[in-house]
This record gives structure tokens, C-alpha cells and sequence, in this order.
């Protein structure tokens, strides 16, 4: 009984000193894998507009994305034909919304594309100017009251336009809030646009 009291004691003894964190020597900490950082760093970084995390965004996607917005102009006066087509096909105000948003979002990204490059019209012909950054900042803050305009009739048709606009659209609200932080215009447009991680 005695011995296997012992035994039992020195296992219990080694077993307590082997989960002791011992430190490494030299040769192994530099045996020891590392995880590459840049791994680490790139699944964190990639972020992308919050608009474009919005729910149900494919359900908008469609032809009226593309069409000339004349021929949008032209279909809404067809649809609206009550003598030829009774009921309308297609809900005269929701139609009409779309094609707001359509030319509100054109302007506004025609706008954010002239203050990025500089380019003014003087003469009938485009030609490069020095423009002010005063008038810079005006056409961005009308471009960003047209954005505005355009959520306000509905954020998630708005959100799916501007994807499919110029890239400079994306950023016309952080280039006026740099110049004037309080602008609620431009608070509300930046919502969209933000960068957030992607889920």
C-alpha cells in the first residue's frame, strides 16, 4: 500500500511540473510557424459601400438601368394610355419615381464627374480650366442635393442606380462634408456611401 501511495504521489508530481510553461530557447522560438501578416490584414480591409449591403437590391435590378431615360419617358406615357391598356401595367406613380430617380442620379453623377476633373464648357466646346475650388465645391454640394432628392424617393432604387454610375458619384458627399461637416444633405447621402467591412 505504501508503494503505490509513492507511485502515486510522483505521478502526480510529474504530471503537475509538465503543464509548467517551460521558455523557448532561441532555436525554437525561431522554429515556431508564424502566420503571415498580410493574410491577417486582408480579411480585414476589404470594405465597400454600405449601399451596396443593402437588402433586397436584386429585386430592383432590370432594364430601366439601362435604357435611354428618353425611352423610359416614352414607356411611361405608353403605360399610362388608360384607353389602350386598362389598368395600367405598371403603377404610374412607382413608374414615375424610377424615372426621377434616373434623371436625378444622371445629373448628380454628370455633376461629380465635372468637379473631379475640372472641366468647364466655355465656348461650345469643353475645355480644361482652372476651376475654382469654390465652384468645385458648389457642383458637389448640387450633386449631392440631387442624391438627396433621389433617396428620399426611395433608397433602395437610389442605392442600385448610383452602382450603376460613375464611380466619382461614390464619393461627392465625403468631398463636401470635408469642407463642411454639418451639411445634412450631405450626412444623409454619405450614409450610402460609406465604407463598411464587408460581411
Amino acid at each position: 500500500m505504501k508503494a503505490k501511495k509513492q507511485g502515486g504521489k510522483k505521478a502526480i508530481k510529474s504530471i503537475g511540473t509538465s503543464v509548467i510553461p517551460q521558455p523557448l530557447t532561441q532555436h525554437q522560438q525561431h522554429a515556431q510557424p508564424q502566420q503571415p501578416s498580410h493574410a491577417l490584414s486582408s480579411q480585414s480591409s476589404l470594405s465597400i459601400s454600405r449601399n451596396k449591403h443593402w437588402k433586397y437590391i436584386s429585386s430592383y435590378h432590370g432594364p430601366w438601368l439601362q435604357l435611354p431615360l428618353e425611352l423610359l419617358e416614352s414607356l411611361y406615357v405608353i403605360n399610362n394610355d388608360s384607353v389602350a391598356t386598362p389598368p395600367p401595367p405598371i403603377d404610374p406613380i412607382i413608374f414615375g419615381n424610377l424615372i426621377s430617380i434616373r434623371r436625378l442620379v444622371d445629373e448628380a453623377a454628370d455633376l461629380s464627374v465635372r468637379a473631379a476633373s475640372g472641366i468647364s464648357t466655355t465656348g461650345g466646346g469643353p475645355t480644361r480650366s482652372s476651376m475654382s475650388h469654390t465652384r468645385q465645391h458648389r457642383m458637389r454640394e448640387l450633386a449631392v442635393n440631387k442624391l438627396a432628392l433621389a433617396y428620399r424617393i426611395d433608397e433602395i432604387a437610389t442605392a442600385v442606380v448610383t452602382m450603376q454610375s460613375a464611380s466619382a458619384i461614390d464619393e461627392v458627399a465625403s468631398r463636401v462634408l470635408k469642407k463642411n461637416a454639418t451639411n445634412l444633405e450631405a450626412l444623409y447621402v454619405n450614409f450610402f456611401h460609406e465604407k463598411i467591412p464587408s460581411r
